[in-house]
């Protein structure tokens, strides 16, 4: 009961923390805050709403979120290995 309790709560944190991140990732590329997002930048004049996508950023913060799932799965693995074990 004790390994599937703590494996449940390590899946959770993965999805959590993987919602927080994508939830980052949409409100930027969406505008929440146009003149604070990372993701666009206005251009110097005046069309509104005229922005341009930072790619270079958006795809880091993307495989930060992959890196961070394929570490959970690599934990969890290591985990059920070294609890199975014992």
């Amino acid at each position: 009961m004790e390994n599937i309790l703590a494996k449940k709560e390590k899946v959770t944190f993965c999805q959590e923390e993987l919602e927080k991140r994508f939830k980052n990732l949409m409100n930027d590329l969406n505008g929440v805050e146009d003149d604070r997002s990372k993701y666009k930048t206005l251009y110097p004049f005046e069309y509104t709403k005229h922005v341009e996508i930072n790619k270079a950023i958006m795809h880091h913060d993307i495989e930060e979120m992959i890196a961070h799932l394929q570490y959970m799965k690599e934990k969890i693995k290591h985990d059920e290995t070294f609890l199975a074990v014992r």
